[in-house]
């Protein structure tokens, strides 16, 4: 696993295996269709999981992520 990001507040969309301080997985479904036991895991973890929503826009500057806004399925913010 990549240690690039170990310091950093990371942000998730999709699948993808990830280190760092604070992690956020958005996911645009209500639900996982991974293997129960991998879903489980991830619960229990330290990952702030967001569920029904998308990214509707990442802001930053100077190759850093400032802002990301979220939208829920029926496109609120």
């Amino acid at each position: 696993m990549n240690d690039f990001f170990n310091d950093k507040k990371v942000n998730v969309c999709g699948g993808v295996d990830v280190r760092g301080s604070s992690i956020t997985l958005v996911h645009i479904r209500e639900r996982f269709t991974a293997h129960e036991t991998s879903v489980n895991q991830l619960m229990q973890s330290k990952v702030d999981v967001k569920t029904s929503l998308s990214v509707k826009v990442i802001e930053g500057s100077n190759g850093e992520i400032t802002e990301v806004v979220l939208a829920s399925r029926n496109g609120n913010e």
